[in-house]
């Protein structure tokens, strides 16, 4: 069983809109109508190798951001996080690090 974290709501907004491109010197850039805005003044941008999609996503707020959620959030929300990890699978076998180490 996975149990969701819950982050704080953020107002709904349309989840699709067309704008136009433009040109700002030797970049080309978009306009973000009102709801799609960004916080902060940098973004992660990446291609979907699939749609050839470029997807801008919000650069994250940081440790500080996480561990305040963390800290607000009751402890019974993370109970049976990692329930469905099959550990065995997931953890590299013990070897050992100093076979065939001569001196």
């Amino acid at each position: 069983m996975r149990t969701n974290i819950k982050l704080p709501a953020k107002k709904a907004h349309p989840t699709s809109k067309t704008t136009s491109v433009f040109m700002s010197g030797n970049s080309q850039a978009v306009r973000l109508p009102e709801g799609f805005r960004f916080e902060g003044k940098r973004v992660f941008i990446r291609r979907d190798q699939e749609s050839g999609d470029v997807i801008l996503s919000s650069k994250p707020r940081g440790w500080d951001h996480f561990l305040n959620v963390a800290a607000n959030t009751d402890p019974a929300e993370f109970e049976g996080f990692l329930e469905d990890l099959d550990r065995d699978k997931e953890l590299a076998p013990e070897k050992d690090h100093f076979a065939g180490w001569e001196e």
